[in-house]
């Protein structure tokens, strides 16, 4: 039977409601889950300011939750699990099975295959993968989709004993300094243009943290290793540092990495004038294997989200987060913090 649920919408350009409505009964391969947290990521930022008018959209790629029912043909979770929702698949072979939902003006949408910000959603299993009992499960959401992405990033980066930059300390910054400390980087600089979020950077395992003109930056780097770095890291948070600081702070064998956060990678390239030559590409592998090193590195005290998700809200505060967002303000990564339907 239909489950009620209250749910941010995107009502058309950039107005988010909160809405009273009935998610369906699972098909076959969906979940019904109660959110615990959901992130609050750039890309959704972009959603929110570039979305069609005239559709109704449920944003929200991340997430963490309770499994409260699931389809016939449901065989990765089981009702009462503890589990992480994310936009990448654990599996190749099936299309996602996707929700039909009816909103309060009475018009009838099909949303998904994932959005997160709302009580509860129905998602298709394999956008889900079970969590051990974590004890920040709100702060977890970031495992999902941004923190993932970094971690896809430094695996093939092979930073162990490397020197490394990461540009710009939000969610996918501050997950890379984690990541890179957690696989051995010998010296992880990072640099952002505010205070807060390097001191987040710093109790994370930054080496040393930067918040000057682009131009000392990169004399300061070059001084600390002859030559330039092994690696830098790319989170596209700072956009006034064009041309971007891995053309300029890399040695001649070094190789940089494009976290991009808003919109496609064609997008970025375009957007930020920079060659797709610059950065190297990354495979994203399956949500299970990816999960496995992320929680390895919580294990080990070096990903710590309650660090990396300093601001957190209610849904109803969800405009002032992307106020906040859209501003630059966000330290770290943002969270909402989803009370359960009485």
């Amino acid at each position: 039977m239909p489950s009620p649920a209250r749910v941010v919408v995107l009502e058309n350009y950039g107005v988010l409601t909160i809405q009273e409505l009935d998610l369906p009964t699972p098909l076959a391969h969906q979940v019904l889950v109660e959110i615990y947290g959901a992130g609050i990521q750039p890309t959704q930022l972009h959603l929110v300011q570039d979305s069609p008018s005239d559709l109704a959209i449920i944003p929200g790629s991340e997430a963490t939750g309770r499994v409260l029912a699931v389809g016939d043909a449901v065989a990765r979770v089981q009702v009462g699990d503890v589990v992480l929702i994310s936009p990448y698949s654990s599996v190749s072979d099936r299309s996602p099975e996707l929700v039909e939902i009816e909103f309060e003006d009475g018009s009838i949408h099909v949303v998904g295959p994932v959005f997160t910000w709302g009580t509860n959603t129905v998602v298709d299993e394999q956008f889900l993968s079970t969590l051990p009992n974590l004890v920040d499960k709100e702060g977890a959401a970031i495992l999902g989709q941004t923190a993932f992405y970094a971690n896809a990033a430094v695996k093939d980066a092979d930073v162990a004993g490397k020197s490394v930059v990461v540009v710009g300390c939000s969610g996918s910054g501050l997950s890379t300094v984690a990541l890179c400390k957690a696989a051995g980087a010998e010296a992880v600089y990072a640099v952002d243009s505010s205070d807060a979020r390097l001191e987040i950077a710093k109790q994370l395992g930054a080496t040393e943290i930067f918040n000057n003109e682009l131009e000392s930056v990169v004399s300061a780097i070059h001084e600390l290793n002859n030559g330039g770095v092994d690696r830098v890291f790319d989170s596209l948070y700072e956009l006034d540092g064009i041309p971007r600081l891995a053309t300029q702070v890399l040695n001649d064998s070094g190789s940089a990495y494009l976290l991009g956060v808003a919109g496609t990678e064609d997008f970025e390239h375009e957007r930020l004038e920079i060659e797709e030559s610059d950065y190297r590409s990354f495979p994203i592998p399956d949500l299970d294997s990816g999960l496995e090193s992320m929680l390895e590195a919580i294990n080990s005290n070096y990903l710590q989200t309650s660090l990396m998700t300093s601001m957190r809200f209610t849904i109803e505060e969800t405009n002032e987060a992307i106020t906040i967002l859209e501003n630059g303000e966000m330290v770290g990564h943002g969270v909402l913090v989803i009370e359960p339907l009485q």
